[in-house]
């Protein structure tokens, strides 16, 4: 990713960019790209808590109306005492995972109120501790702690860095949460989308762009204030090579050095990847594949089950093939998402389970039926680049030409990016509806 004015700044930092409708977080080591988070408005994302309405019940479940597209899915043992409320009745849940190609979001009625350093549980008591604190003493003072300052019916999650932070910060963020909750009983909550994209990650800057951007991060995560400013100049994502990298990150094929390559296919069950070794020799597309692999499942954000097929090497396959799958275990040891390498299956396929805590990059961006924009992520796309084209032109007006799908939503469920946009440019959008054009095509004009 080639470095610019813009983003020359120490490792491990973050870019917010906030258009109509959505917030892009890319999060960057140097100059290489991490991780790439989209937050849409009109979606509800991990992490809100809403109010919805039970619409009917399930065995053992419930669907819930949370103002989604599709109806939301509660399991009765993610209910307070398993109990699941009769249609009609209005519930507040907390949604664990996003909704995916007509499928509704799961949901949960055990909310937790997450923090950088802990996570409250008011509907579970008792103290937990990340996995990531070892050494015994630590854990010993810190369960000694939540015992403390916990009420008998109050529970507490305490991440990592609750390690080596003060009691006081503790107490602090406790007190934090506790007043979140009482404003989540009465209108819900949902999460800013820097504090979303940062959960268990540490960055030492953040730059922003976008209407209110440096507000909004500055809201969601105060503890980064000192270091959180506006970027100057220029498209910042653009600048920094996120949209570039992202083009790639879509494509089914990732080539690697000496003319091996990485093949992704991703299905409603699960994601295969298969190691083409093309001139190399086996070891070496191997060797080479691991660090690929692990760098793309993390930036596709790919969840659920996934089996690599590495290539076969001339003897010794299932020892070579276990190596490989510690090698890929040794890989994926940074990432933040929980992930298991469950081992070489009875096929030679290394399998292994990621975390799903978000939609992969694909579900945002592409149809399920073709590799076409979304008419979703075009729309919003169109919206941003009309701001941005009217925002350089002070003296003229945008107007986007764009499919009857893409104007439907618009006028639907994107209104209120429409509205934003309208807000930022100072007056009325200009659509023109083309008729027959494919439903993620558009073009911004002037009025």
């Amino acid at each position: 990713m080639p470095p610019s004015a813009a983003t020359a700044f120490v490792p491990d930092h973050a870019l917010l960019s906030r258009s109509p409708g959505e917030t892009r977080v890319a999060l960057l080591r140097g100059d290489d790209l991490l991780e790439l988070h989209l937050f849409r408005d009109c979606r509800p994302g991990v992490g809100d808590c809403l109010w919805g309405r039970v619409l009917s019940r399930l065995p053992g479940a419930a669907l819930v109306d949370i103002g989604a597209a599709d109806p939301a899915f509660l399991p009765s043992e993610d209910m307070p005492g398993n109990a699941i409320p009769p249609p009609g009745q209005r519930v507040l849940v907390q949604v664990m995972q996003e909704p995916r190609h007509g499928k509704g979001a799961k949901v949960s009625g055990r909310i937790s109120v997450t923090g950088p350093l802990l996570a409250y549980t008011p509907m579970r008591s008792g103290v937990s501790l990340s996995a990531k604190i070892v050494d015994k003493a630590t854990r010993s003072r810190l369960q000694d702690w939540g015992r403390r300052a916990l009420a008998p019916d109050e529970g507490a999650v305490l991440r990592t860095g609750a390690a080596t932070a003060p009691e006081a910060a503790l107490a602090a963020e406790l007190a934090a949460a506790r007043q979140r909750w009482d404003v989540i009983q009465t209108q819900g909550e949902r999460p800013l989308p820097l504090a979303q994209a940062l959960q268990g990650r540490r960055v030492d800057r953040v730059l922003c762009e976008g209407r209110d951007a440096v507000v909004q991060a500055r809201a969601a995560r105060p503890d980064l204030a000192p270091v959180i400013a506006a970027a100057k100049g220029g498209d910042l994502f653009a600048g920094a090579g996120v949209d570039e990298a992202l083009e790639t990150l879509l494509a089914p094929t990732v080539p690697l050095p000496g003319g091996a390559a990485v093949h992704i296919q991703a299905t409603a069950a699960l994601t295969a990847i298969d190691v083409d070794s093309g001139p190399l020799k086996p070891e070496e597309a191997n060797r080479l594949a691991v660090a690929e692999i692990a760098r793309q499942i993390r930036l596709r954000a790919l969840a659920g089950m996934i089996v690599i097929d590495f290539v076969a090497p001339r003897r010794d396959v299932f020892t070579a093939k276990k190596m490989l799958a510690q090698d890929l275990r040794q890989a994926l040891s940074a990432d933040p998402v929980p992930v298991q390498v469950l081992g070489v299956s009875a096929l030679g396929l290394v399998e292994l389970r990621r975390d799903r805590q978000r939609p992969p990059l694909a579900d945002l961006l592409l149809a399920p039926a073709a590799p076409a924009p979304l008419p979703e992520a075009a729309a919003l796309a169109a919206l941003h680049g009309a701001v941005r084209a009217g925002l350089a032109m002070p003296g003229r007006w945008p107007r986007l030409r764009l499919s009857a799908a893409m104007a439907g939503l618009l006028d639907g469920p994107l209104r209120p990016a429409r509205q934003e946009a309208e807000t930022t440019l100072g007056g009325p959008l200009g659509v023109e509806v083309v008729a027959g054009a494919a439903p993620g095509w558009f073009e911004i004009g002037w009025a």
